[in-house]
Parts: C-alpha cells; sequence; structure tokens
C-alpha cells in the first residue's frame, strides 16, 4: 500500500518496500499522488479539506497561532488566505515549534534570560513567528525595555498573519508611552474584526483611567 500525506510539501511513500517512511517518491510520482489527492477530494468535506476554514475561530487563540505557523493551519484573523505554495510546510517548522514551547517553559520558570536567548534564535529562522515575537515582548516589558518591546511590536503588525490582539497590545504600549499614534492602531484592531470585543473593553479601560466614566460605559457597551 502507499501512504499520502498531503502538505505543502507533499509526500508519498510504498509502505511495502518503505515501512519507516524514509524514502518520499515525490518528486517523481506525481500520478499516484494525484489520484491520492482526488479521492481525499472525494472523502473529506470541504472544512475538512481546508483546515483553514471557520471551525478554527472556536480553537484556543494561543494554540491556532502555534499551529498557523507550523502549517497546518491559517490564522483566522487573516483576511487574505495564502495558497499551499507559500505555506510553511509542517516537517520544516516543527523543530522551532518546540524551542519555542521550551522558551516559554522557561518564561514560567522566571529563567527570563535563558528564555529570551531561545526566542531570539528562533525568530532568527522565523521572524514571522508571532507567538515568539509576543513572548519576546513580554520579557521586554517584563524587564522594563519598553523602547524595544515597541520596535517588535511595530514589525509585528506589519507581518504575516498577525492576530488582532497585536494592534491592541501595540496600542497599549504606546498609549503608555505617550505616542498619539495608540488611537490609530485600536482603531485598526476594531476594523480588522468588528465582532472582537477585545479592542472596546481595552478603549474602556483606558477611559477610566482617563477619568471618562461615560465614554468607558460606551466602549463596554
Amino acid at each position: 500500500g502507499k501512504r499520502y500525506v498531503r502538505a505543502p510539501r507533499e509526500e508519498l511513500y510504498d509502505l511495502f518496500r518503505d515501512g519507516r517512511e524514509l524514502n518520499n517518491l515525490l518528486p517523481g510520482a506525481e500520478a499516484q499522488a494525484e489520484t491520492y489527492q482526488t479521492q481525499l477530494g472525494m472523502m473529506l468535506s470541504a472544512g475538512e479539506l481546508d483546515a483553514r476554514g471557520d471551525d478554527i475561530r472556536s480553537m484556543d487563540p494561543d494554540m491556532r497561532e502555534a499551529l498557523a505557523e507550523m502549517g497546518y493551519v491559517w490564522s483566522s484573523d487573516t483576511e487574505v488566505a495564502e495558497d499551499d505554495a507559500v505555506l510553511k510546510d509542517p516537517k520544516d517548522m516543527a523543530h522551532m515549534w518546540e524551542r519555542a514551547q521550551m522558551a516559554n517553559q522557561l518564561v514560567r520558570a522566571d529563567r527570563l534570560e535563558e528564555a529570551e536567548s531561545m526566542l531570539r534564535s528562533v525568530l532568527a529562522e522565523d521572524p514571522d513567528s508571532a507567538s515568539s515575537a509576543s513572548a519576546l515582548v513580554g520579557i521586554l516589558m517584563k524587564t522594563e525595555r519598553e523602547d524595544e518591546a515597541l520596535e517588535i511590536l511595530r514589525q509585528s503588525v506589519n507581518g504575516r498573519g498577525v492576530r488582532n490582539g497585536t494592534f491592541v497590545r501595540l496600542a497599549g504600549l504606546e498609549r503608555k508611552m505617550g505616542f498619539e499614534n495608540w488611537k490609530i492602531n485600536l482603531e485598526a484592531a476594531k476594523a480588522r474584526d468588528p465582532r472582537d470585543p477585545m479592542p472596546h473593553i481595552r478603549e474602556g479601560d483606558w477611559a477610566q483611567d482617563d477619568d471618562l466614566p461615560e465614554e468607558a460605559l460606551a466602549c463596554y457597551y
């Protein structure tokens, strides 16, 4: 029998001759792969065939983001879907995901210097890793390096697959540092996903901080 793996970089194995799946027959067996791809299309529903569908909206945001970075799904915050040719292959991203998870464990253990070093190494290989950038920003904020955190957040909002929360986080830091641009980023967060309550909640919190209770109430409701 054969095993076909549908991914940005397809795989096809002959299980009789290669039970350990060490010899990928692709490229070189495109006709066989196309047959399996057609069979998958007949067997699976549209939502199952493309894991980037609306079903991921109910997933935990951090897990959804981590899976998106590995190539399994695409962030629901991203309005423009990319085709398989430019999606990252999970096989190539797994080792960096493991390192990012290890960095998160170091953060929880308050071993911030080690975590920062590991996160920077991940970002050096994969600058689009939104979760690693977010974790690094957290370390920088905790260690009072707000200027560098601000620079990373500003780069992140221009990256691929940026999450709505990144705009809110950037707005909060800019507001704290006295940059009027925070209002633009907050409005950008609202416009990206009108159903997301977080930008409005944060705006209400900030209005309360400014002793504007009526404006805060309007944001909450």
